[in-house]
This record gives C-alpha cells, structure tokens and sequence, in this order.
C-alpha cells in the first residue's frame, strides 16, 4: 500500500510540475498583457526589462504601445531581442516617432462594422502628436532603405499584411528636406486646370476617370463649400485646381519638399513648417482635408522620409486634429481585397489597414472601384 500511495504521490508532484513548467513557458512566450496596464505576466523576463535601460526610455516615451505592439501582436521575442540590441541612435529614434502616439499606433484595437469597413474609435492626443519632431526627420541622404528585420513586424501588422520587393525594385526620390518634384506653382496653370477639371477634361496625375472620381467626391462636401481645405501631399497642383473649382476660399498643401506657390488662394508649406505653425497657434483649424495618392507612402523612406512604420496612422490623426468638428476629408489611396505592402513604393489598404487609417472617420461616401478610388469622412465628435 505504502509503495502504490508513494507511487501516486510522485505521479501526481511531477504532473504539478510539468503543468507549471508548461504554463511559465506561456506566460514567457505570450506576455499576456490588459490593455490598461500592459502588464506583463511573465516575472522572469519582466525582471530584465525593469533592468533595461533602453527599454525603460522607450517604454515611457510610447506610453506603452512599444511593448503592446511587440507583445500583444507578436506572439515572439525575436524582434525585441534584436531591438535590445541595436544602437543607442536607433532605439531612440523608435521611441521617438513612438512619442505621444498612444491609440493610433496600437494596431490590435478592433471597432464595429461601418458602411464599407470596420470603424474604429481610438483616443487621440492631438498636442503631443503635433509636438513630435521625429515623425517629420528626414533621412540622411543615401540609398534607398531595406526594411531593418525588427520592423517588419510593426509594418506588416505581425503578419496580417503580405509585404514583398516592388517589382520596380526599390525608389530614393528624396525630396523631404529639399525643394519639391514641381518647386514652383503657376497661378495660369492652376486657374487653367481648374477650368479643366469643371468641364471634366483635366488629365491630373492620374489620368481622366481618377480625376472626374475625385471631382465628383469634392462636390459631395458639404464643409468644403467656401472654405479652407488642407491637401495631405501633393506633386502638382492638379488636385489643389479641383479643389478651388469645386467651391472652396482657400487651399493649404502639405508636402515634403519645398514649393513655392504663386496663386493667391493656394498656400504650402513643409511638415516641418506645419509642426512650427501648430505649436506657435498660427495652424488654423480646416473646414476639409483632401488627400489622393499620398499616405500610403508615409514612412517607407521613399521620398526621403525616416522610417515609420505608423507614418501614415499618425499623418491621418495629425489631420483629425485640424479639421472642424462636421468637417469632411475626401482620401484616395490604393486598394485591395488583401493588404500589401509593395517595399518601398505604397501600401495597399485592405480590411485590415483601412479601418487603422481612417480611425475616427465616419465613412460617408465612396467612389466607382478602382486601383485608388475616393472616399468621403466625416469628423464626428470622438
């Protein structure tokens, strides 16, 4: 009896055990983490961090959507461990574009189903988003980036995103930090595209039907109507032209490189110059925003931009910030079924980085499909 009661005893200690060593290799793997205190369940490793004083700073200035997106959404170590170990220069310029992003650069926050996707609602805090220097940095002049391995999880949303090489191979059109592809804006040309665009024949970047699209989507809002819009990135004043023809006072461009517009009712300025505009209070608030064929590129370095795996999420919510409450943003970027990548041209926004991008947004409106076909928002008190 004494050896059948011993026996039990010993199977039933060594199950305990295996069953604790089975659940701490979870927890170790997994950090189950609440989304309120990120708090992290494996005390081993959480240890390590408390010690590292990398990772401390980083932690403190992303208010904790560094360890929510590595964590939560990656399910692995790897890419925090190779993080660890990068230069000093390149863990604080992730913590920096990381500064003040809270919600908006959290990618695991689900919503409720809207008109054309799901619709998400995330905290915004406007003041420390337009503070951040680092989101509008240039890159050192040199070739064109590769992703770094410890990012690729944060652009492709740990795996949810198909990211591959473009097929026309990797592009370095630096133009952030130094004058613009068209440096000059021409009042004739403007007033003449805009005359183009009403009559339905103006060419735009995008040919015929994409511009007729977009004409069609300005006449659809309402806030536009006599009022100052913002454009989020523009190469030529095409769309600044259907924007003045479609009915508004003014228009106010966003772009990486330097223009210099000569139309009386059409004003640039660099994301650097905005930044210092918002902080001195002289950014006005915008009846619309316009954007088309912009923020898919934000923070792929391909136009000279730094790195930035939520360049364009923070680009949008710095937008929703300047727009009046009942404003409306018409936006244009390319399509799919699928979400992709194409390194480092664009994004292509499906169901899982579309509801990220318009957080906030209510969709209103959209276009005829097509590669880039407009939508119509509009800014509800959040």
């Amino acid at each position: 009896m004494r050896s059948i009661n011993l026996s039990s005893f010993s199977i039933g200690f060594l199950m305990c055990g295996l069953v604790t060593i089975i659940q701490s290799w979870i927890h170790f793997e997994r950090f189950v983490m609440s989304l309120d205190g990120l708090r992290l369940e494996s005390s081993k490793f959480a240890k390590g961090l408390e010690k590292n004083e990398s990772f401390q700073k980083t932690r403190n200035n992303s208010q904790g959507n560094l360890l929510l997106d590595v964590v939560s959404s990656s399910r692995n170590l790897s890419s925090f461990r190779t993080f660890l170990s990068r230069s000093d220069s390149f863990k604080q310029h992730f913590a920096n574009i990381l500064e003040g992003c809270s919600d908006i650069c959290n990618t695991t926050i689900v919503g409720k189903n809207g008109i054309f996707f799901q619709q998400l609602t995330k905290n915004v805090n406007c003041s420390a988003l337009w503070q951040n220097a680092a989101i509008d940095q240039s890159r050192p002049i040199g070739p064109a980036p590769e992703v770094p391995p410890e990012f690729k999880n944060f652009f492709d949303y740990n795996g949810r995103v198909r990211m591959r090489r473009w097929s026309g191979g990797l592009l370095n059109q630096q133009y952030s930090g130094g004058k613009a592809k068209s440096p000059v804006w021409k009042q004739d040309q403007i007033d003449m595209w805009a005359d183009e665009c009403g009559k339905g024949t103006l060419n735009g970047n995008y040919g015929l039907s994409a511009t007729r699209s977009v004409y069609e989507g300005l006449l659809k809002m309402n806030s536009l109507q006599g009022g100052h819009v913002l454009v989020l990135g523009s190469e030529i004043p095409w769309i600044e032209a259907c924007i003045l023809r479609a009915g508004a006072r003014h228009v106010t461009t966003i772009e990486y490189g330097v223009i210099v517009s000569e139309h009386p009712r059409v004003s640039t300025m660099t994301p650097h110059d905005a930044r210092n505009a918002y902080l001195s209070e002289k950014l006005p608030v915008f009846d619309a925003i316009v954007s088309f064929s912009s923020l898919e590129h934000s923070g792929l370095g391909r136009y000279g931009d730094q790195l930035n795996p939520w360049g364009d999420l923070q680009a949008v919510a710095r937008a929703w910030c300047l727009c009046k409450k009942g404003g409306q943003m018409l936006m244009g970027v390319p399509e799919a079924k699928q979400d992709g990548i194409e390194w480092n041209a664009h994004r292509v926004y499906g169901p899982v980085m579309f509801p990220h991008l318009t957080a906030n947004w209510v969709q209103v409106w959209r276009g005829a499909p097509d590669f880039q076909r407009p939508y119509v928002f509009q800014k509800d008190a959040v």
